[in-house]
């Protein structure tokens, strides 16, 4: 019994010494890796004695650790410290990192295209007030735990990746006040974002924004969808990923200084619902609009392999599943209905409650 717990305590201290030499790497790292002309990071020493000190890394400047008796860096702060420099790869070492603010620094260069390996568990990401640029990396979709994410007053480009607004997770997300364009993507959470979200990127189009060019044939698409459903119809439902904590320490990123954005309502959509349709049932697709999120067809048949037999769950005499995953790794059940007889408002009923369902043994509608 006593060997075995000798080598318990062992393994567990070579675990400990094994993470903190990781998280000095991390540190020593990012010091190396960016211009500091105002010494601030001038806490941050690294000699002999660091490693034979418990609390040292706790007390640098700008971090915070898990436990105050494990140097496991939990949060980095470094903001508005006139910083200069690229986004410091070295970071990936801090692999427990759950929060990071760059914010109001002179960093420069692209997000890194893989920003989810080097910060797979961040739920707080805040690089605003930079001069980032180039496009914002799809690979950010694949970062599982985000729910804030602020890369406003930088100079990206390009177009915003629609797989983005799947997040259900974001509680704060903007990218006002760079250089994007192209149509804003649907958000599940429509608390999450509003009109300041976007402000400032003249090239952007779509709901909360001005009206994109194509919105006419986007309304052709609703209003032929909304009264010819008996062509077919999909629904797609969500089955991983959506029911993980929300978040580990967002009340403490905010409360260390971050800026907390408008959570307001979007505002009235309707516009760009189409003119032949009637107000009633404007107001009924409407309500499905705010309980689901839209997706391409042709996304939903990549997602399937072209609703491959090999992709089928079940077959049923209202349609087929589809087992579907999307490129950012989550797992969808598509349900393809057979040719339909229903009525309007029979089918838009059932849309509207079953996208009010919730239960923990239902998996939720997610768009259709």
């Amino acid at each position: 019994m006593d060997t075995i717990l000798m080598w318990l305590s062992l393994s567990y201290f070579i675990s400990v010494c094994n993470g903190f030499e990781s998280d000095i790497s991390c540190l020593k790292s990012i010091k190396e890796s960016l211009e500091d002309p105002f010494d601030y990071l001038s806490s941050w020493t690294f000699n002999d004695d660091t490693e034979g000190s418990i609390t040292s890394i706790c007390a640098f400047t700008g971090v915070d650790c898990w436990h105050d008796d494990e140097n496991k860096v939990l949060d980095i702060h470094l903001s508005d410290m006139g910083l200069k420099g690229q986004f410091p790869r070295g970071i990936a070492n801090c692999t427990s990192l759950a929060c990071l603010d760059l914010s109001s620094n002179q960093l420069f260069g692209p997000i890194p295209s893989d920003i989810s390996s080097l910060v797979p568990f961040i739920s707080a990401l805040n690089l605003s007030f930079n001069k980032f640029s180039g496009e914002i990396p799809p690979d950010i979709t694949n970062l599982p735990c985000i729910n804030f994410l602020d890369l406003d007053h930088n100079q990206l480009t390009g177009q915003i990746p629609q797989s983005l607004g799947l997040n259900v997770r974001f509680r704060t997300f903007s990218v006002a006040n760079n250089q994007l364009s192209g149509p804003v993507p649907y958000f599940s959470n429509v608390h999450a974002v509003s009109l300041e979200s976007f402000a400032g990127n003249k090239g952007l189009c779509g709901d909360p924004l001005p009206s994109c060019k194509d919105d006419d044939d986007r309304a052709f698409f609703i209003s032929g969808f909304a009264i010819g459903w008996s062509v077919f119809t999909v629904l797609v439902f969500a089955l991983s990923w959506f029911y993980l904590p929300v978040d580990i320490c967002l009340n403490k990123f905010m409360s260390n200084g971050m800026k907390k954005k408008n959570q307001a309502a979007v505002q009235d959509t309707t516009q760009w619902w189409p003119t032949t349709l009637n107000t009633n049932e404007d107001s009924k697709i409407f309500e499905m609009e705010k309980l689901v999120t839209r997706m391409r067809f042709t996304e939903l048949a990549n997602a399937t392999n072209n609703f491959s037999e090999a992709n089928i769950i079940k077959s049923g005499k209202t349609g087929t599943s589809y087992k579907a995953v999307l490129p950012n790794g989550w797992f969808l059940v598509i349900e393809r209905f057979h040719p339909l007889q229903r009525s309007e408002e029979h089918f838009v009923s059932e849309l509207t409650i079953l996208g009010t369902l919730r239960h923990n043994n239902l998996v939720p509608l997610l768009g259709f």
